[in-house]
């Protein structure tokens, strides 16, 4: 599956049509990436997308509303439903896809060799030694590397924000 990362930035009606436009915001960096995966708009061609929403706070709120039905035993999992540790290690798989979370790890000062790694194994790597642990997997079950994770992931978001919001905050100063 070939994915493009944006935000959402706006929903509105075609007033001709019954039909909505969902408006996403792709950094003027990432458009070729863009064009290189979809093309560009056709008036006589449509293709169908899919989008999705990647993980943050409104989809863990989303999350809590969707399972109010705990279960009676919280020992016992639905076979669909995911333990916070799977659920932390399926987060650090996800912060090693992006070129752009690679310059998160990059900007940490890691005496890591930024020649020896491709940027996915880099990142794999960080999240390792940040949480001393071998493999991601170990966050399904060692409630230590959980807590650093979460730790990390929380910088992480900081970042984010911060090179989301860099130029609001560069105006602030």
């Amino acid at each position: 599956m070939t994915a493009i990362k944006g935000t959402y930035a706006g929903l509105k009606p075609v007033k001709t049509r019954k039909i909505w436009v969902i408006e996403i915001e792709v950094p003027e960096e990432n458009i070729k990436h863009v064009t290189d995966i979809m093309g560009f708009p056709s008036q006589s061609e449509s293709q169908w997308v899919g989008v999705t929403l990647m993980h943050n706070e409104s989809s863990k709120k989303r999350d809590v509303l969707a399972n109010s039905d705990i279960p009676q035993n919280n020992n016992e999992l639905s076979k669909n439903e995911k333990s916070e540790g799977e659920k932390l290690r399926i987060r650090a798989c996800c912060l090693c896809k992006e070129d752009s979370d690679f310059q998160f790890f990059a900007s940490q000062g890691s005496k890591l060799s930024l020649n020896t790694y491709d940027w996915e194994e880099y990142c794999r790597t960080y999240i390792c030694n940040y949480c001393n642990i071998k493999s991601r997997s170990e966050l399904t079950t060692d409630i230590a590397a959980q807590k650093l994770f979460k730790e990390l992931d929380q910088k992480f978001k900081g970042w984010q924000y911060e090179q989301r919001h860099k130029d609001n905050l560069d105006r602030e100063q």
